[in-house]
């Protein structure tokens, strides 16, 4: 029979490997955890730039409508009060009127910058998101698998050690244990 110092030692380097198994599960899982996470938040942040890019183009749009409406209207009301008046539009009306087309135009050119600024925020935004998901699962611990070989060795050493000092090694003790 095996004297309880070498059972021990067994006992020893067969719980450690079991021990070292349970963290690797245990970070496995951690790390899976994790992952899905990222990947939720991912889908979430993407859904939210959707919705906010179709806001930006909604309200952006509607400021270049606007801003040609109001344009064409001042232009319209402009020839309308010329024919109206009898007048023929030239001169300094023709200036006003291309004024008012001008400035109706610097007007369309303001939104559409705006939108396009804040087009390449949200551009901005997107890649960020897989950025920071890249990032997430990047600093994950790794996970750290049992040493097996290391288990091993110290039984085997204990085993050369048994030998050594009996002459039977583990498999020779135990079979003697179990036949008597």
């Amino acid at each position: 029979m095996c004297d309880p110092l070498t059972m021990l030692q067994i006992a020893s380097a067969v719980g450690g490997v079991m021990a070292e198994q349970e963290a690797a599960d245990a970070q496995r899982e951690a790390n899976a955890a994790a992952t899905r996470q990222a990947n939720y938040k991912k889908a979430n942040d993407i859904a939210l730039n959707n919705i906010q890019r179709g806001e930006n183009y909604a309200e952006k749009s509607a400021q270049v409508n606007k801003a040609n409406l109001e344009a064409n209207k001042a232009i319209a009301t402009g020839v309308t009060a010329a024919g109206e008046a009898g007048l023929q539009v030239s001169g300094s009306a023709l200036l006003q009127l291309q004024e008012l087309g001008a400035q109706g135009s610097t007007d369309v050119m303001a939104a559409m910058g705006n939108f396009l600024k804040e087009n390449n925020s949200l551009d901005a935004q997107w890649q960020n998101v897989f950025i920071t998901e890249a990032n997430t699962i990047s600093r994950l611990p790794a996970v750290k698998d049992p040493n097996y070989l290391g288990a091993a060795l110290q039984i085997a050493t204990v085993d050369a050690q048994l030998t050594k000092d009996t002459g039977m090694g583990i498999g020779d003790t135990m079979r003697q244990s179990i036949n008597s």
